[in-house]
């Protein structure tokens, strides 16, 4: 049975779609079995693939149950992709009084499950079934992220998700770990964010993975010409190597902390104030709903007050809470 891998993250411009395509292009170099699942209407995976969507199967069809998985795939240069087009953001109108509709594409692979060693899923920023269906389908997830404040404030929109499909739908889904993506070693803003990844991690009960993604203009280029990122001179350049070393990482099963230890880490204070947010109502239909949490004053990321009420630090930011204000 396929491994299932969700790239999510909560907030755009992370590089999940650059994840997704190159983690599975990096497995199939390792003789791996690998289908691509896009799961984003946008199709930027569907487009790097090179993949058709007019007059074809696509995931819509699949989760609307108009096609089969089997009639979906395409096998192109690249690899095999279940490809997406731009009918999937009309999903949660078109599926809003199913009973099962959190479960169709876990439901949907399982005809595929044994044909492959990996299944890679592309899932959208914003919460919706689309994304939930990949969450309920995966058996992990890795977290892109890059190293500025804004990019960070995805990830407690993520945990929250996380928690409830964990609560609701999938239990044993677990997070593989934060990757930085586009990591700039000599900018002086990617250092302070990544001083304090390993405490959010740790909030996130994961961890920031050793590898981390360095960027190239080889990526950019293998998605220009719609070719595999490990083929061509592309395959020399620093993102296909860091990769490569990823996938290496997910097939011996071997992720380490980095060495850096949280208690050493200097954090902000800051405390907790109130905040207003809106959520996803996924009982009722995805109705939209506005509720009062609880923010940071460090950051100003704002939780559910009944999941944060009694954690000493932000999981956003990692600053230390001095007291909740009622």
């Amino acid at each position: 049975m396929a491994k299932i891998i969700a790239i999510a993250n909560q907030k755009g411009g992370t590089g999940k779609t650059t994840t997704s395509t190159c983690l599975a292009g990096a497995l199939q170099l390792l003789g791996k079995k690998v289908l691509l699942v896009d799961c984003d209407a946008q199709c930027n995976a569907t487009d790097t693939y090179g993949a058709q969507t007019e007059d074809v199967c696509t995931l819509f069809d699949v989760m609307t149950r108009q096609g089969t998985v089997e009639e979906g795939i395409q096998h192109c240069e690249a690899g095999d992709i279940l490809p997406s087009d731009s009918a999937l953001k009309d999903i949660d109108e078109q599926l809003v009084r199913d009973m099962g509709k959190n479960f169709r594409l876990r439901e949907a692979l399982e005809s595929v499950s044994g044909q492959y060693d990996y299944i890679v899923l592309d899932t959208p920023p914003q919460l919706g079934l689309a994304l939930v269906n990949a969450l309920i389908a995966a058996n992990s997830i890795i977290v892109p992220i890059t190293a500025d404040r804004y990019a960070l404030a995805g990830l407690s929109q993520l945990s929250q998700t996380i928690g409830d499909v964990r609560r609701y739908f999938n239990p044993t889904l677990k997070i593989e770990g934060l990757l930085l993506n586009q990591y700039k070693s000599r900018e002086n803003l990617s250092k302070e964010v990544v001083e304090q990844l390993p405490v959010i991690a740790q909030s996130m009960g994961t961890t920031l993975l050793d590898v981390k993604i360095r960027p190239s203009m080889g990526v950019r280029k293998a998605q220009a010409e719609r070719h595999s990122l490990f083929s061509g001179d592309t395959a020399k350049s620093t993102s296909a190597e860091d990769f490569k070393a990823l996938a290496q990482k997910i097939v011996e099963g071997g992720y380490k902390m980095t060495k850096k230890k949280t208690e050493n880490v200097v954090r902000p204070i800051a405390h907790w104030e109130r905040a207003n947010y809106s959520y996803t109502d996924l009982d009722n239909g995805g109705m939209q709903v506005n509720a009062v949490g609880i923010g940071c004053s460090n950051c100003m990321a704002v939780f559910r007050k009944s999941s944060m009420w009694a954690v000493n630090f932000c999981p956003n930011c990692g600053a230390r809470m001095e007291a909740v204000e009622e």
